[in-house]
């Protein structure tokens, strides 16, 4: 079909379109392979099953914005087997009539298949276009050169196909299945001219949609299935250990300090806004974008990716990509995390730039240098003194780890030790353990902070010490399963206590007495018919236990109501990354957004299965004037 002259531009353009294509794909591979260190190349089985499912199945895009994600599921789909046709299409260009399953059964199936994504992509381009440009969807800033640039090319793509085949008919080759080409057939004169012109319309627009891939956030569809190949397998916001022995430097300060990993993120970010739908930083009018925390790490490679790669000096991150503002305001709430498509790690990042402010420039909140103190001299954040620690709970009757070995210890934690509404969830738990004849007991004022606050405000080297210590004494009283009511404590002790070699098995309270429930050993009575649940974090997105709670409720009669945000994307109360040990000064309060859907929930009893949580739905209602909700955790719902 095509002439000598045409063969050879064909090759002309087709080398510039390679050489154009791989020379910042190139760049970006180099700047990953220069990146820090990590070992993501375990369990190579479940990465690769997880990333094709993940991939194929467009589970994410269909989760959270279901119509659109069937935009874009069959944008993906049209993408996948418009290689194979294009490949048909440019072997066409040199063996005129060719086809590859030629006049078969699977050849009129595949014809069919392919007019109908060719016109179910022109209408999705038409769809994002309006949902950009004219509607300005959530979650999507300023509109997107980038994004109209990709429309147009998806656009001509499938506008020159259908226009081509369409030719192909007029001149006499078989419809086969190519319903959208047939209808339109009739509208074309047999013309070879015309047919020329189509095909190279068609290559040139691919060609140009190739180059512009790796310049643009497009890359996500080159580096989207790798990222999730190298998705982090444990629960979402498990830190690893800083090596505090052997590093000169602590956290993130340059680019320098970014992983492979991380970097890889930034191309994977297909910049859609999901992470920012749901940050209760962002919407409650705080300056983080968990979409900006990742394509900024992007933005800071390529601009300094000279530098970085000959090892010259590059500028620190902090005042001027990152500011204070924008790192502290993070709750590690996890939604950021859960939502992404990518699986991208945002949480990694802001605690490192935190790590690198608190460890390496002595910079934090000036509210948590009390925090600091406390914890370093009475281990515990309140700062009351360590030795009353587990005071009180002797009149409960319960014996410490000193003076009996037991199967199981109340890790009490900071806020059942030393907090009011604390220590009501332990008493009830002390209450309804007795009532299943749990043998357990407490270390009493042995027990120190579980590190979490510490760690997500960047002190590493104190979270450490904490964690050494604790382990020593676990190890001394020869700990082999421990239950908790904090998820936070629960979450450390179970996800990140391994790290320093100290495995057991770690038990919310929730998960606990809904075990109790299976086994019999345990009847709930309640006086309550009704209530909101509120799902902890760090029990919910971190650990994926959002069924256990309901469950102890609902069994014993109480009929749940769901809050706007629930389960998955529960409202974070604002508690988390350290903030309760902070000042909320801009914006609106976490605490008091969450207040105002179970306002509105209409419901008088709230139940939660988190002491901070307790804390701040409990102050913010009250701040809004609200006497008659009842705010209790899970264990304070029974007699």
């Amino acid at each position: 079909m095509l002439s000598q002259t045409e063969i050879f531009l064909f090759i002309f353009f087709l080398s510039i379109a390679l050489y154009a294509f791989f020379e910042p794909f190139l760049l970006k591979l180099k700047l990953l392979l220069k990146g820090k260190r990590i070992d993501r190349f375990d369990r190579i089985g479940k990465r690769l099953t997880g990333a094709i499912f993940r991939v194929f199945s467009q589970k994410c895009s269909l989760e959270e914005r279901l119509f659109t994600g069937i935009m874009h599921t069959a944008i993906f789909w049209g993408f996948v087997l418009f290689l194979l046709v294009t490949t048909n299409h440019l072997i066409e260009g040199f063996l005129k009539g060719f086809f590859i399953f030629r006049n078969t059964k699977l050849g009129w199936i595949f014809t069919f298949l392919i007019d109908m994504l060719a016109f179910w992509i022109i209408l999705s381009c038409i769809y994002f276009f309006f949902r950009r440009f004219v509607f300005h969807a959530s979650g999507l800033t300023v509109p997107s050169p980038e994004s109209a640039t990709v429309l147009a090319f998806l656009f001509t793509a499938m506008v020159t196909f259908i226009i081509y085949e369409a030719l192909k008919i007029s001149a006499g080759e078989p419809v086969r299945g190519a319903f959208l080409a047939g209808t339109i057939s009739p509208l074309f004169k047999p013309s070879e001219s015309l047919l020329h012109l189509f095909w190279w319309a068609h290559i040139l627009t691919i060609m140009g949609f190739g180059v512009y891939i790796p310049r643009s956030k497009h890359m996500h569809l080159l580096a989207g299935p790798i990222n999730l190949f190298f998705r982090k397998l444990e629960p979402f916001g498990a830190l690893k250990p800083l090596d505090l022995e052997n590093s000169e430097r602590f956290g993130i300060s340059t680019i320098e300090d970014f992983s492979w990993k991380d970097l890889l993120d930034s191309f994977a970010c297909a910049e859609c806004g999901r992470c920012d739908d749901f940050c209760p930083a962002l919407n409650s009018g705080k300056p983080l974008s968990p979409k900006e925390i990742i394509v900024k790490v992007k933005k800071e490679f390529l601009k300094d990716a000279d530098k970085f790669l000959k090892n010259e000096k590059v500028e620190p991150l902090i005042g001027k990509a990152y500011f204070i503002d924008e790192i502290w305001t993070c709750t590690t709430c996890g939604a950021c995390e859960v939502t992404c498509p990518m699986r991208n790690e945002h949480i990694p990042k802001i605690i490192g730039l935190r790590q690198s402010e608190v460890l390496m420039e002595g910079r934090f909140p000036s509210e948590l240098t009390q925090a600091f103190k406390n914890v370093e001299t009475n281990y515990n954040p309140w700062g009351i003194g360590f030795q009353n620690r587990g005071e009180w709970i002797k009149e409960l009757g319960v014996s410490t780890a000193s003076e009996k070995e037991t199967e199981y210890l109340l890790f009490v934690g900071c806020a059942g030790s030393f907090e009011e509404n604390g220590q009501k969830i332990i008493t009830s738990l002390i209450n309804l353990l007795k009532k299943a004849n749990v043998d357990f007991s407490i270390l009493g004022k042995e027990e120190k902070c579980c590190g979490d606050p510490v760690r997500r405000a960047g002190n590493e080297y104190l979270f450490q010490s904490l964690a050494l210590e604790n382990i020593e004494t676990f190890k001394k009283y020869n700990v082999k399963k421990i239950i908790t009511i904090c998820p936070h404590g629960y979450h450390t002790l179970k996800n990140e206590y391994p790290y320093f070699g100290f495995k057991a098995e770690v038990y919310h309270h929730s998960e606990f007495l809904e075990r109790l429930l299976d086994e019999g050993k345990l009847s709930l009575k309640t006086q309550f018919e009704s209530g909101a649940f509120h799902d902890p974090c760090y029990l919910g997105r971190h650990n994926d236990k959002y069924d256990e709670p309901r469950k102890i409720l609902t069994i014993s009669g109480i009929k749940i109501k769901e809050l706007r945000h629930s389960k998955v994307h529960s409202l974070c109360c604002g508690a988390g990354g350290a903030l309760f040990w902070t000042e909320e000064k801009i914006g609106k309060r976490i605490n008091h957004m969450r207040a105002d859907e179970v306002i509105s929930s209409k419901e008088k009893n709230l139940f939660t299965a988190c002491p901070f949580c307790k804390i701040m739905l409990r102050d913010a209602l009250k701040d809004k004037g609200i006497e008659d909700v009842k705010v209790m955790d899970i264990s304070e719902a029974f007699l």
